[in-house]
């Protein structure tokens, strides 16, 4: 029983000791969360020191990040490095020419959302027809206004003329009807086309005009660019133009208007204290722990000391 009260009690109750303060001191870095009250009278150490300290916690942790982790320059490095700005350009170029194999009606369906679209597909379907026979008819009406400028009956008869000069040539009706006589007899037709695509020339235009907007609108805009010899190779280097004084640029800006260390501080300083102690505790459980079993081993040294003093 001596030897147990004067070589093996001692360390042990040290032990104790050393664990349960330091399980106590970690414990009171979180706990209590919420100050506590006798009356009117606050308890001391309550709340816990990093609640009590959260928004000064919220401000070192803001321009920790802000000043030293992620800095408005690594930011805009980020963009600027070649790798990043590869692999955004392709990104937005594959987007295009995936795009690019759609008509004009798939691709307005894919711009809106798709429950929006189900809801009023027939209503969007009847307003794209109408937008599209309304630019038939403006196009028309244009067409016939410039017809009188192109000068289209003085044309064709001069034409028409040309052709009657060139079948009689060399024969013997061409020795009796010379040009003067062809052209004062298809003169007259200059006249009557005219008059003609005057009175008719919206009815007879109008239906091809919208025919052709119909085959216009059902192919795809890959079509259209391979038209007018825009490939991928092209679509690469304008998007990466505009990457390169927009988006770039766009970014420049952006980041200098926000502040990084003041948005972080905000977003710390909104959260609740036990989402900050589950946040700490995330990163730090097992260096308290380890500071918890230290504290046990210190007063277990300090006892088996204490024996031979």
């Amino acid at each position: 029983m001596d030897i147990f009260l004067h070589y093996i009690l001692p360390p042990l109750v040290g032990a104790a000791i050393g664990y349960i303060t330091n399980w106590i001191a970690v414990k009171m870095l979180f706990r209590p969360l919420y100050p506590k009250y006798i009356g009117k009278w606050r308890l001391p150490f309550t709340p816990g020191i990093i609640p009590r300290r959260k928004d000064a916690l919220a401000k070192a942790i803001g321009r920790a990040v802000g000043e030293e982790l992620l800095t408005k320059e690594d930011i805009q490095k980020a963009f600027c490095g070649e790798e990043k700005r590869s692999a955004v350009v392709s990104g937005l170029t594959d987007g295009v020419m995936s795009a690019a194999e759609k008509n004009m009606r798939t691709l307005s369906a894919d711009v809106i959302a798709a429950e929006t679209f189900e809801q009023k597909r027939d209503a969007l379907a009847e307003t794209f027809e109408q937008k599209r026979d309304a630019l038939a008819e403006t196009l028309t009406e244009r067409a016939v206004r410039a017809l009188p400028q192109l000068h289209a009956g003085e044309t064709i008869a001069a034409l028409a003329g040309d052709a009657v000069l060139e079948k009689i040539k060399g024969t013997p009706l061409g020795m009796f009807v010379g040009e003067g006589t062809v052209r004062s007899v298809i003169g007259g037709m200059a006249e009557r086309i005219d008059g003609y695509l005057e009175e008719h020339g919206r009815e007879k235009l109008l239906p091809l005009v919208k025919k052709e907007l119909y085959e216009l609108s059902e192919t795809p805009a890959g079509q259209l660019l391979a038209g007018i010899g825009i490939d991928r190779a092209a679509v690469e280097t304008i998007v990466g133009n505009i990457y390169d004084k927009a988006l770039l640029p766009a970014v420049g800006v952006a980041v200098s208007s926000f502040d990084i260390s003041a948005e972080v501080e905000k977003k710390i300083g909104e959260m609740d204290v036990k989402d900050v102690e589950k946040l700490c505790l995330s990163v730090m459980k097992r260096e308290l722990n380890a500071i918890t079993w230290l504290g046990g081993l210190i007063g277990l040294l300090l006892g088996i000391v204490n024996i031979f003093l």
